[in-house]
């Protein structure tokens, strides 16, 4: 019959298998939704002054203002902000 000690090892192992594929499968799926818009991939490196490509159906003419952010895949602080 297990002890309240080996149970308890039991569910903290059980709870840290969980979160570890939790936190992989969010990592995973993360980079594949930032790999590109619409079937798009990036440039490698954008500087100032590089134009926004073509987005299909999206008509920036047609707002008051707009606002683009571009997010780097070897930015750490990018890809921490990522669902």
């Amino acid at each position: 019959m297990p002890t309240w000690l080996e149970r308890g090892i039991n569910v903290s192992l059980i709870i840290a298998c969980g979160a570890f594929v939790a936190i992989a499968w969010q990592r995973v799926s993360s980079k594949a939704r930032v790999a590109g818009v619409n079937g798009t991939t990036a440039t490698s490196t954008y500087v100032h002054g590089d134009r926004l490509p073509t987005l299909s159906g999206v008509e920036f003419s047609k707002a008051r203002q707009s606002l683009v952010i571009f997010v780097s895949r070897t930015c750490q602080y990018c890809l921490d902000g990522t669902l």
